[in-house]
């Protein structure tokens, strides 16, 4: 129970962050050293906790946290090369199938990841793969999480338009 109750936790947690004016590491004025260095340990150490207390209940919110928080501690510190690299489907027990808009977290992630880095076949990859599960989504979700995962493939498709010089497009888009 408290290894489930600590996994809903992080994700209630990582919802609200995403949902409202809560603290994040970007939001953190850069004028104040170490800050953010603090938050980012601190996830850190809530991501290693929620993997060490595997398995979990294959719910919703831990699906969503196990995509969510990896994601959002490489994105957040622009550590680029670690968002492109960051493993689909994991934890294997969860039934990613059932969640496409939460499975797509993770491949935006690794998008937005490869093409910071300059890699725009992987960061194409990813928006491919974008793609697939924007269809999914349509069908159980078109009014919420369809446009949510639309906006995410808008994101990575414009920086790989600005990373391969059609920065005109990406402004325009």
């Amino acid at each position: 129970m408290v290894r489930l109750f600590s996994i809903l936790t992080v994700a209630i947690l990582m919802i609200a962050c995403t949902s409202n004016s809560e603290v994040r590491m970007a939001d953190v004025p850069r004028t104040t050293p170490g800050a953010a260095a603090k938050l980012a340990a601190e996830a850190k150490r809530s991501m290693e906790d929620m993997e060490a207390h595997q398995p979990v209940q294959a719910t919703f919110p831990a699906a969503y946290a196990f995509a969510a928080i990896p994601a959002r501690l490489a994105l957040e510190q622009q550590l680029w090369q670690q968002a492109s690299e960051l493993k689909t489907r994991s934890p294997d027990y969860i039934a990613w199938e059932n969640s496409p808009q939460v499975e797509a977290i993770t491949y935006y992630a690794r998008g937005l990841g490869a093409v910071r880095n300059r890699d725009v076949k992987r960061a194409k990859e990813n928006v491919n793969a974008l793609d697939v599960l924007f269809e999914k989504t349509l069908a159980i979700s078109p009014d919420y999480w369809a446009p949510l995962l639309d906006a995410q493939r808008q994101v990575v498709t414009v920086w790989i338009s600005y990373e391969t010089g059609n920065g005109a497009i990406a402004f325009v888009w």
